[in-house]
């Protein structure tokens, strides 16, 4: 029989021991999906703004029937070649103050993130990771001319369980490699509850 000693004359049994650590995980597993399967991102907002060339007929929206769901559509009418992603996640304080917070902000290479599918930043490979599960996104740059859509994006699969119930502010910015022509996205929406999300929606 294999025992670990830890110090003080104590010994425990391996075996036990690892059975205790695996029930540790198996618990934390089973709370985490828990914790993921009552809570839901709601969508109040999702507007697009248009100020490169090559993208035509953009449409953001919140879905009507469903306000966990995004979709949006365009039409490139040239080739990408490359792309820029500039991200922003606001948050309100708790505090009496009515001030946001930063929760984080940085900037990335979109087309080694559509390539690679990982970013360091856990979120953002999270939110690209649910924006091309319904898709006709290329995973990789050039991106053709043609039209293109995200249908029924719903952000919380495989969201962390860090954020408590709040609202939350999300900007994403895509650039052009000549850091001019861009396309602006504002996301407004509430991490909830979900009984609290369905007595929302049928009371209001």
């Amino acid at each position: 029989m294999t025992k670990l000693y830890l110090g003080l004359s104590c010994y425990i049994d391996m075996a036990k021991f690892t059975a205790l650590c695996c029930c540790l995980m198996l618990c934390l597993g089973y709370l985490e999906a828990a914790r993921m399967s009552r809570y839901v991102v709601q969508w109040r907002q999702f507007d697009c703004f248009n100020h490169w060339g090559i993208v035509k007929n953009v449409s953001c929206r919140v879905d009507s029937t469903n306000e966990q769901w995004l979709s949006a559509d365009f039409e490139l009418s040239s080739t990408v070649e490359a792309v820029r992603l500039k991200y922003k996640l606001v948050v309100p304080r708790m505090l009496a103050t009515k001030t946001d917070m930063v929760l984080f902000e940085s900037e990335l290479d979109g087309c080694k993130l559509l390539r690679d599918g990982v970013a360091q930043n856990r979120l953002v490979g999270i939110v690209l990771k649910n924006m091309l599960k319904d898709s006709n996104l290329a995973r990789r740059c050039p991106v053709a001319p043609g039209q293109l859509y995200f249908h029924n994006v719903s952000c919380l699969d495989g969201f962390p369980a860090f954020l408590p119930e709040t609202e939350f502010t999300a900007y994403l910015n895509f650039y052009a490699a000549n850091g001019n022509d861009n396309v602006q996205t504002i996301l407004r929406g509430n991490i909830m509850e979900y009984h609290r999300a369905r007595l929302k929606q049928h009371f209001f």
